[in-house]
């Protein structure tokens, strides 16, 4: 799974933070999710201290 390293929202001014949700939002109405359980499968895969 392809996902680009979340900003932080201090390097966000209030046009950046609208748009980051507009984004999101844009994401779940065009069907671009991923489950529950697949998406923590997936952090814990990265982020693993066995990984």
């Amino acid at each position: 799974m392809d996902v680009p390293k979340p900003r932080c929202l201090d390097d966000m001014n209030s046009d950046e933070f609208q748009a980051f949700l507009e984004e999101g939002m844009e994401d779940i109405r065009q069907g671009r999710v991923i489950d529950f359980e697949t998406a923590f499968d997936e952090l814990e895969k990265r982020y693993s201290a066995n990984g």
